[in-house]
């Protein structure tokens, strides 16, 4: 039986269930059992993505504005004040919840999202409400100026229930995907580290944005020395609160790409460059990997096939096992309809 709870917007998204499949990443993908996306009207993993590509290197070259922003767990929490509760025993369970109450507490925020030495993003509950009107009406100029990626998939570290809330949190204020708008979270990672990530960086003017962690920074501005960056800009935000932000840049500095790292807070970012002659992406981790590129081995769509052999061996990443469909929430897919996994 299907969810009740999911709507018929969701189940419109859903009709069309494709393995998700990005060129140059073969051997990540034989790795792992499936993961179901789902892409636009009737079109394949393979002619989304190309479709996705194509629009940023035409960008690119043409140097016109195009936002790019992802959407995700962060996203999704703090839009609907939704976070699931995982699956385990009675004594974990009792650590996570006293855990969370803390961290409520010690937050002043049922929200927070990301990790200690990156800095927890975090905003004052009575803050929330304005925020969240805020970031959707930021979505809503990436939906009608660039692409919206969102993390739609089977998977359950991401329950459907919370991911068909908050298509329709951005249903309601007439944010609507399709063909022209809509890519998916991994889109991003597989352009950024494919096999011509430098190609979209060498003899370029890029612009980073996001927390200005010292080492990282250097790190950041040393591999684009290597990659052959024409020129290197960085703008800082703040670790934690990247929604409340007011970016400071040279505005007489014409990138020719722009990168920007701010967890929920990069649509922020993004509404403050439009109209920026450039693509202008919502990058996240792919900083952290250009910058410490060991990095890459943590998450999927990072290492790609001409890579795969020196970072992982051949016994292959660890994490391959949370991939296979014991933890897929669709229990079998036929015809176009799907089953919820009990």
């Amino acid at each position: 039986m299907v969810n009740r709870t999911i709507s018929d917007v969701f189940e419109q998204l859903m009709a069309n269930q494709r393995r998700l499949s990005i060129p140059g990443f073969s051997l990540q993908e034989s790795a792992v059992a499936r993961q179901v996306v789902f892409p636009p009207g009737d079109c394949n993993a393979l002619q989304w993505f190309e479709a996705f590509r194509k629009r940023f290197e035409g960008a690119l070259e043409r140097h016109d504005w195009l936002p790019i922003y992802r959407a995700g767990h962060g996203e999704y929490m703090f839009a609907t004040g939704l976070r699931e509760v995982p699956k385990m025993n009675s004594g974990t369970l009792m650590r996570h919840c006293v855990s969370r109450i803390y961290r409520i507490v010690r937050h002043q925020s049922p929200f927070y999202s990301g990790t200690p030495e990156y800095g927890y993003e975090t905003y004052k509950f009575w803050k929330l409400s304005r925020l969240r009107k805020r970031l959707r009406e930021y979505m809503k100029m990436v939906s009608l100026e660039g692409i919206v990626c969102c993390y739609f998939s089977d998977r359950d570290a991401y329950p459907l229930w919370i991911q068909s809330q908050f298509l329709e949190w951005l249903r309601q204020g007439d944010v609507f995907l399709g063909r022209e708008n809509y890519g998916h979270t991994y889109f991003v990672y597989g352009l950024l580290h494919g096999t011509e990530r430098n190609h979209y960086l060498a003899g370029r003017k890029v612009l980073f944005i996001s927390s200005d962690q010292e080492r990282r920074t250097h790190e950041l501005r040393r591999r684009c020395d290597d990659i052959g960056v024409r020129e290197f800009r960085f703008a800082a935000i703040s670790r934690s609160h990247s929604m409340l932000d007011v970016v400071k840049r040279d505005e007489t500095y014409k990138p020719d790409v722009c990168f920007v790292g701010g967890g929920v807070g990069a649509a922020n970012v993004l509404w403050q460059l439009r109209g920026m002659r450039c693509p202008c992406v919502d990058a996240g981790f792919v900083l952290d990997t250009l910058a410490f590129p060991a990095m890459k081995r943590q998450r999927l769509y990072c290492v790609n096939d001409d890579e795969w052999e020196e970072a992982f061996g051949p016994e292959g990443p660890k994490w391959a096992a949370k991939f296979d469909d014991r933890h897929s929430q669709i229990r079998e897919v036929r015809d176009g309809t799907w089953k919820e996994r009990r």
